[in-house]
């Protein structure tokens, strides 16, 4: 499952943010339904990775939000998170139950992982023109996704499989 998942958080990724580029913020969510249907349906405890998802949505808006209100991040929806970047936590966390499983004991990598991966993945939207990054708002795009990464992790015992019960 882990092949899979990476094509899908990739797809998922790149039709979020070019779908915001170009003026259609709707794609993105929409396919993102497949991919997360996906997850879902390959996985044996579906509850518990429904539940995990969902707090990676809500968490990622309440993230995201907070970036906005604070002038770090501008996007067209004012200071709340639009639903085209709350669709990237989810995707995300899909990541923490496959292809990223290996930090579940690692929470000083996740975090060393969010303080890089999550400036990069934001610099990747601005780049394409989904969202602009203030130029302070970097310290603070670091420093959400130090504390973000390896919090889903440390939350992964409860709520996450082990690997192995994934299909």
């Amino acid at each position: 499952m882990t092949l899979p998942n990476i094509v899908g958080v990739n797809v998922g990724w790149w039709t979020c943010v070019l779908g915001a580029a170009r003026g259609n913020e709707w794609i993105g969510p929409a396919v993102m339904i497949g991919h997360l249907a996906v997850h879902l349906g390959l996985s044996r405890n579906r509850t518990d990775i429904g539940r995990f998802l969902t707090v990676a949505a809500v968490v990622g808006f309440c993230i995201d939000s907070f970036l906005g209100y604070k002038g770090a991040l501008i996007h067209l929806s004012g200071w709340l998170s639009p639903l085209w970047m709350v669709a990237l936590w989810p995707n995300f966390a899909t990541s923490l139950t496959t292809s990223l499983v290996f930090l579940k004991e690692r929470l000083i990598l996740a975090s060393a992982l969010g303080t890089m991966a999550g400036p990069v993945a934001y610099a990747g939207g601005a780049a394409l023109g989904a969202l602009r990054v203030t130029s302070g708002g970097w310290l603070w795009v670091a420093v959400a996704w130090t504390i973000a990464m390896p919090l889903p992790v440390y939350l992964s015992p409860v709520v996450q499989p082990a690997e192995d019960d994934l299909a």
